[in-house]
Order: C-alpha cells, then structure tokens, then sequence
C-alpha cells in the first residue's frame, strides 16, 4: 500500500481531529422496528436503565454486550451514520434521544459525556495517525478485490443441493 499510496499532510490533519479531537461517548438501543422503539422509550421514561436496556433488546450484538456503549466518536466521523451524530451532537449529558431512524434500524441515543480534545503534539503521533490511515486504506482495496475476483469468478457446482445454496447466497 505505501509503496502506492501517498498520505497528504491534509488527511493526516483530518486523522488527528478524528483522533483527538472533541468527540462525543453514546450509548444506543438498535431496534428492528418503531413499536419496539416506542416501547423501549416509554420503559426510559419510566426510570429503567438505559445500559441494562440496551443489553436485552439491541439487536446489535456487538454494542447490546456493552450496554449499547459505542465507541467514541467526532462529530465528523464518516462511520457513524450521519443522522446518529447530528442527533447525538444536540444532546446534554444523560439525555436520551428520541427515536433515530438509520436505514431499516430504529436507534435510540444516550449522550454519556463530551470528550475534549486531547492536546497531543502532532508530530508525535503521525507514525500512528498513518497507520491508521493505511490500514483503512488497505482493508479498503481489500473489500474491492474481493468483490472483483467475486465478480469476475465462475463457479461450476455440480451438486444441485449446493448450487441451490449458493444461489440462494449469491444472487
């Protein structure tokens, strides 16, 4: 990848704001429709805790583990959904949001706390902020390459049991 790739001074300046600078912890409930939010919100209302909440109900495995704690987060960060962190950025210290909608995923958002930046030296830390930047780049090409080859492949399965499957899989 560096051998192909070159990382402006631009990006890396972007990488450190993601990194250090002002950034927002959440907590969220991830529900598969709007009665179930409506449900969950009114439960929030009514005094339960969020974290205990989120671990039961979120359908998001990952985050239901940790009480729905997401990782910190800037309000510029691209891999959060767009609505999740206009929302979350409105937010004041253990509010809860109402319902977000993000594709077919209702969210319900709790603002833990606001995190200042860091002041950190930058060139200090650039070796870090490029690795970060590389390894992003890299699983990047990775995903590409392997829906190319994917794409690109024929697959002959003689077995009609496992080529139904596979269909199914891959239409």
């Amino acid at each position: 990848l560096t051998a192909e790739t070159t990382i402006a001074d631009e990006q890396l300046r972007e990488e450190y704001d993601l990194a250090y600078g002002d950034r927002l912890q959440v907590r969220h409930i991830q529900l598969g429709n709007l009665a179930d939010a409506a449900r969950i919100k009114e439960r929030l209302a009514a005094g339960e805790e969020f974290a205990e909440l989120a671990a039961r109900y979120s359908t998001n495995v990952t985050t239901a583990r940790r009480g729905g704690l997401l990782d910190a987060f800037s309000i510029r960060d691209e891999h959060i959904p767009l609505a999740m962190r206009q929302t979350a950025a409105k937010l004041t210290a253990s509010e809860v949001s109402d319902v977000v909608r993000v594709g077919e995923w209702y969210h319900l958002l709790k603002l833990e706390k606001q995190i200042l930046a860091e002041k950190r030296d930058f060139e200090s830390v650039r070796e870090v902020l490029q690795k970060r930047i590389e390894v992003r780049l890299t699983d990047a090409r990775m995903r590409d390459l392997h829906e190319k080859l994917f794409n690109e492949a024929r697959v002959q399965i003689p077995d009609p049991l496992l080529r139904e499957a596979y269909q199914a899989a891959h239409p």
